[in-house]
């Protein structure tokens, strides 16, 4: 009887593991992909910044070294996913290098 107890609650132990790591392998780009929109929506604001500082016009490309000064800590947002941020010139929206990875839906409207 105590063998028998043992083993069902090994096995309910089992599956509740399984279903724990599928949940975080189904969660974890969704998560990514929000932090990832987060951060490109903190850099569209300080190259906004930067450039109404520095008086530029639509389609400047302002200087990464203006941007990071609204940054926290004038350092480069990362992506979670390990994607690379491009500002692009004003008017565009910053973007991800991973932005048309089905697993990974990070880009501004």
């Amino acid at each position: 009887m105590k063998k028998t107890f043992k083993i069902v609650v090994i096995a309910l132990v089992a599956v509740g593991v399984i279903a724990a790591v599928r949940w975080y392998q189904h969660e974890k780009p969704i998560a990514e992909g929000y932090a990832c929109n987060n951060n490109l929506r903190l850099l569209d604001s300080a190259k906004e910044q930067a450039a109404s500082q520095l008086h530029l016009e639509a389609g400047a490309i302002v200087p990464e070294a203006q941007v990071l000064m609204f940054c926290k800590d004038r350092v480069m947002p990362t992506c979670p996913a390990g994607g690379r941020y491009s500002l692009n010139p004003l008017g565009k929206n910053p973007t991800c290098s991973l932005a048309s990875d089905i697993d990974h839906p990070c880009q501004l409207p």
